[in-house]
C-alpha cells in the first residue's frame, strides 16, 4: 500500500530550510537516504548538498524524488500554510512525522492511503483517461471558469475522502492525525465525542494531540459514515 504523510505548518513559523533539515533527519532514521536525490525534477544532488542548493536558490518550494519516495515542501500562501507531503511504499512515515513534530511548529499532520486520497479528489476527466478508468457514471459539474476556459469536471464535493484546504489547516479524514493544541482549541474539538462516536484513541504529548481511528488507513471499504463523522467532529467552517 502506498501511503502519504502530510504535515501542515502555519506559514512563516518554520522556514522551508528548517522543514527540509528535519525531514532529512527523519529520512535518515527511516533508512531512506540514497547516494543521490533528484531535486525539482532535474538536479541530481547527494543528500548533504540539498541544503546548500536551497540556500542558494532561495526557493519557496522543493520537490525531492528517489527510488522509494516522493517529497514536496512549499508555501500555500492563500491559506497561510506551509505544506509537506511525502509518499512511498513500505516506509515508516511515523518516524518522519515525529521528527517534524519536534520542530514545535506543526498545525496538523495525517497519514492517508495515496490511491484512495487521489481518486476521492480527482476532478479532471483527463486523470481518469490517463489511467484508463471509467468515469462516465460519475456526476459532472462546471469548473465555473469563464468562456473559453469553462469545462466539465468530476463533482467530488460529496466524496467522504474529499479534503479541503482551509485557513491554517486541511479539513480531512485520516486514520492517524496529529493536531496542535491551539488548533484543537480554535476548532472547538470535543475529544470525548471523538472517543465515544468513533472509538478513537486520543492522546496528548507536548501540546500535540494524536487521534487514531482503526488500525489501517481509510480506503474504499471504510464506511463513509466514519470519514464524514470524523470531519464533522473535528472540523468546523470557522474564520
Amino acid at each position: 500500500m502506498k501511503l502519504t504523510l502530510t504535515v501542515v505548518f502555519k506559514i512563516d513559523t518554520c522556514s522551508i530550510i528548517k522543514v527540509w533539515e528535519s525531514a532529512l533527519s527523519g529520512l535518515s532514521e527511516a533508512n531512506l537516504l540514497e547516494d543521490y536525490f533528484r531535486i525539482n525534477g532535474n538536479v541530481l544532488l547527494p543528500p548533504n548538498k540539498v541544503m546548500g542548493y536551497l540556500l542558494e536558490s532561495k526557493s519557496k518550494h522543493i520537490g525531492v524524488t528517489s527510488e522509494r519516495f516522493n517529497l514536496s515542501v512549499g508555501d500555500v500562501g492563500a491559506h497561510n500554510i506551509t505544506r509537506l507531503d511525502i509518499t512511498g511504499k513500505n516506509i515508516d512515515l511515523n518516524v518522519i512525522a515525529n521528527k517534524l513534530i519536534e520542530l514545535n511548529a506543526i498545525q496538523q499532520a495525517f497519514i492517508v492511503d495515496y490511491d484512495f486520497d487521489y481518486w476521492q479528489n480527482a476532478e479532471d476527466i483527463l486523470q481518469y483517461k490517463a489511467k484508463g478508468k471509467v468515469y462516465e457514471h460519475l456526476p459532472l459539474i462546471s469548473n465555473r471558469l469563464p468562456f473559453p476556459l469553462e469545462q466539465k469536471i468530476i463533482d467530488t464535493t460529496k466524496n467522504p475522502g474529499k479534503y479541503e484546504i482551509k485557513d491554517g489547516y486541511i479539513k480531512v479524514a485520516a486514520y492517524r492525525m496529529w493536531l496542535d493544541a491551539n488548533l484543537v482549541e480554535r476548532l472547538g474539538v470535543d475529544i470525548k465525542s471523538l472517543e465515544m462516536t468513533l472509538g478513537a484513541k486520543v492522546s496528548c504529548h507536548n501540546d500535540i494531540y494524536l487521534v487514531h481511528v482503526g488500525e489501517s488507513p481509510f480506503t474504499e471499504s471504510t464506511p463513509k459514515e466514519v470519514l464524514l463523522n470524523m470531519k464533522n467532529l473535528i472540523f468546523r467552517d470557522i474564520t
